[in-house]
């Protein structure tokens, strides 16, 4: 199969060369300053198409989870984004005690290899990033949806 990204003029494309353009890979994400304790990640996927790679990821605190600062995801297998500094995402993130969703976006951090989740409050306009604190005080069965695409470096 030609590598993706790398077809050409005049090259046959087979059903699995086609078949594997944005197939979806799982993997469990490294996130700065989160230990899953008894938590998990319900599902994380990945898939790069040409130069651009998207997640979609879903993490449920568990009682032993905790969120110590500000909450950052890396790329899977340490890919390089293009540091635009734009949103490129949007995060739900559900206090279900309270059964609140607050909206959030994903952006790629200055970093170049993860990116951060801020949370948007479209009252008064405010955004902060999410941490241990923010938008509410994380505890068990609190819930992070995730999804966002960036460019590859």
């Amino acid at each position: 199969m030609t590598a993706l990204g790398d077809f050409t003029s005049g090259d046959v494309l087979t059903a699995a060369d086609l078949n594997a353009i944005g197939a979806w890979t799982s993997f469990t994400p490294s996130v700065s300053n989160l230990t899953v304790g008894n938590g998990n990640w319900v599902w994380a996927y990945y898939a790069v198409i040409n130069e651009i790679l998207f997640i979609n990821a879903r993490f449920d605190f568990g009682s032993t989870s905790s969120l110590s600062g500000v909450f950052r995801i890396d790329t899977p297998g340490g890919l390089t984004l293009i540091e635009n500094n734009i949103s490129s995402g949007f995060a739900v993130l559900n206090d279900r005690s309270l059964s609140v969703f607050y909206p959030g976006l994903v952006q790629p951090d200055d970093g170049g290899n993860q990116f951060r989740l801020v949370e948007q409050d479209y009252v008064s306009g405010s955004r902060a990033e999410v941490d241990a604190t923010t938008p509410f005080t994380w505890v068990s069965s609190d819930r992070i949806w995730l999804s966002c695409w960036a460019a590859l470096a």
